[in-house]
C-alpha cells in the first residue's frame, strides 16, 4: 500500500524556514570578502629581498642558470610577481639560486606550481620529492628537497609553498584544504612559492648550505614581514 503524503503543519514550515535562513546566514557570514594580500601590506617580493646579509652577497637576477616555475610567454597569466637573484656564499665560493612566484589570489589559472612539474617538462629527471619541516625561530617551514639532473647538470632544490598562513605540507591536495580554512576565516587566500637551489656536480652537503640560507635569510626580517614568507602558523 502505498504511503499517504502528510501535510507539514504550520510550525514545521516556520522551522524549516528558520533553518534555512540560518544556513544562508552562516554561508554569507562564512563568504571569503578580505583579500589576505591586503593584509599582508600587498607585497612586492622584488622589493622585499634582502639584498646582502651575512656571508651571503646579491649578485642579482641570473635568468642563465634559474629554471623558471613556468614558460615566460605564460609568466604574466600565472603569478602576480616573480623574483629571482642569486646569492654568493662567500666563504666558499658556492651559488644559491633564490626564485619567488607570488600569486595575489588563488583563482583560476593563477595557482603556485610546483618545480618538479617545471623541471619535468624541461626535461630534466627529478628525485621523488621528499617532506620535511625545518625549524627557524619560532617557525616550523614545511618544505620539499628533490634532486633535478640533465645532462651534466645536477641541481639540488629546496622549496615551500605558502597558501595564507601557512606553509603546506603533504599531500599536495593541503593546498585546497588551507583555502578552504582561509575561506572559513573570511579570506580570499594568496599563495607563495619559495624556491632555492645550487648546482651540485661536486658540491658536499647543500642541504647544510641551503638550510644556512633559509635560516640567514628569514633572520634579516622582523616577524611581521616574515609572515609574507613563512606565514603565522606552523603549518599543516
Amino acid at each position: 500500500m502505498a504511503q499517504m503524503y502528510t501535510r507539514p503543519s504550520t510550525w514545521q514550515h516556520w522551522l524549516a524556514a528558520a533553518l534555512m535562513t540560518g544556513v544562508s546566514a552562516v554561508a554569507s557570514l562564512k563568504k571569503p570578502h578580505l583579500y589576505y594580500n591586503e593584509f599582508l601590506g600587498n607585497p612586492s617580493y622584488e622589493t622585499l629581498l634582502s639584498k646582502n646579509f651575512g656571508d651571503w652577497v646579491d649578485l642579482g637576477r641570473d635568468d642563465q642558470y634559474v629554471v623558471s616555475p613556468v614558460e615566460r610567454e605564460v609568466l604574466d597569466n600565472v603569478y602576480s610577481e616573480v623574483a629571482s637573484h642569486t646569492y654568493l656564499h662567500r666563504p666558499s665560493g658556492r651559488r644559491i639560486m633564490l626564485t619567488i612566484g607570488y600569486v595575489a589570489e588563488i583563482r583560476g589559472v593563477r595557482q603556485v606550481h610546483r618545480p618538479e612539474s617545471c623541471y619535468s617538462s624541461r626535461g630534466f629527471k627529478i628525485s621523488e620529492p621528499v617532506p620535511e619541516s625545518l625549524k627557524i625561530g619560532n617557525s616550523n617551514i614545511n618544505l620539499f628537497r628533490l634532486t633535478a639532473i640533465k645532462d651534466d647538470r645536477k641541481e639540488r632544490i629546496t622549496y615551500w609553498i605558502r597558501v595564507g598562513d601557512r606553509t603546506i605540507g603533504w599531500p599536495p591536495i593541503r593546498v585546497n584544504a588551507a583555502r578552504m580554512n582561509m575561506a572559513l576565516h573570511g579570506y580570499i587566500a594568496d599563495g607563495l612559492l619559495f624556491r632555492i637551489s645550487e648546482i651540485t656536480v661536486n658540491e658536499r652537503s647543500p642541504d647544510q648550505l641551503q638550510n644556512k640560507f633559509i635560516a640567514d635569510f628569514l633572520g634579516t626580517y622582523n616577524q611581521k614581514s616574515r609572515t609574507t614568507f613563512v606565514g603565522n602558523s606552523s603549518g599543516t
